[in-house]
């Protein structure tokens, strides 16, 4: 694992799927192991380094201890130079990423998580989880600050602080200022949207990390520009998956969806019919069997 990786977030224990931001900012996990439809919208997130937040602990401290808002103090001095202070510590904190990007990450090091769409944070807030009320939610904010801090432990014995950690290994986040750790809901309800709930709990839960790649580059010597038959395959594209020994197309027939009851067989897996086509039908449906997929 290390610094500007894309990776998406699995339940170590198996019970659930990918973690997802959906419903605004909620955190929470599909049942199903298989990506969802808006996998790449919804699962990805960016792995960085521990961001400094000095100068916007300053502006909190200034604006709690004059019950005011930042608006009503945007015209004072203090205020413009804390701004300032703020928007040189944003700038920092982005050399620092693009310098340390590729460095490895290590067990017991503080790592913040930006999803990749909103370009929010995983944090986690002062309120109860929705559903485990003896868990504290966790959201995704743009403003995190420190409440965005998680720390990676391992799970395993084998494993200890000061190693790398690897992709695929059961790891442990624990947030910086409370100690909790993320978990996935195993047994109370389903969020609104029937995803099991993320909350920060006491629970050593495992989870997992995996290296997330936005495409498929084309085989070797196809880049730059060159002539190419096999174009670059985006994750969430539509794709086709074509058997070769047939010279055809796998598909599903509708009909073998629907329930008897709606006029249709539900077909297993094996009975799953190959469409045929001959190489001229598909040069007219965009390309040839090589280029389908």
């Amino acid at each position: 694992l290390h610094i500007g990786d894309h990776i998406y977030i699995s339940c170590g224990d198996g019970e659930a799927g990918m973690l997802s931001v959906r419903s605004a900012v909620q955190l929470g996990a599909d049942d199903s192991p298989a990506p969802t439809a808006a996998f790449g919208h919804e699962s990805i997130f960016v792995v960085m380094q521990q961001h400094n937040y000095v100068a916007s602990r300053k502006v909190k401290t200034l604006l709690e201890a004059e019950g005011r808002t930042a608006a009503q103090l945007a015209g004072e001095q203090r205020m413009i130079e804390l701004q300032a202070q703020v928007e040189r510590e944003r700038e920092m904190n982005a050399a620092t990423f693009e310098r340390t990007t590729g460095r490895d990450v290590r067990y017991g090091q503080v790592i913040q998580l930006r999803h990749t769409i909103t370009g929010a944070f995983v944090s986690v807030g002062r309120q109860a989880a929705l559903l485990n009320r003896e868990g504290r939610r966790v959201t995704i904010d743009e403003g995190a600050g420190e409440a965005g801090w998680f720390r990676v432990m391992p799970k395993l014995r084998i494993h200890s602080e000061g190693e790398r950690v690897r992709l695929g290994d059961p790891i442990v986040l624990e947030h910086v200022g409370t100690s909790l750790r993320l978990r996935t809901e195993r047994v109370v309800g389903r969020l609104p949207d029937g995803r099991r709930e993320v909350s920060a709990t006491l629970e050593m839960a495992a989870l997992k990390l995996s290296l997330y790649r936005p495409f498929i580059a084309p085989p070797h010597g196809e880049e730059d520009g060159e002539e190419s038959s096999t174009s670059p395959l985006y994750g969430g594209a539509a794709v086709r998956l074509v058997y070769e020994e047939m010279d055809g197309y796998l598909a599903a027939i509708a009909s073998d969806l629907l329930p008897p009851k709606d006029g249709g067989s539900i077909a297993s897996v094996a009975e799953m019919a190959f469409k045929r086509h001959t190489h001229s039908e598909t040069s007219v449906a965009g390309g040839g069997a090589s280029s389908a997929a």
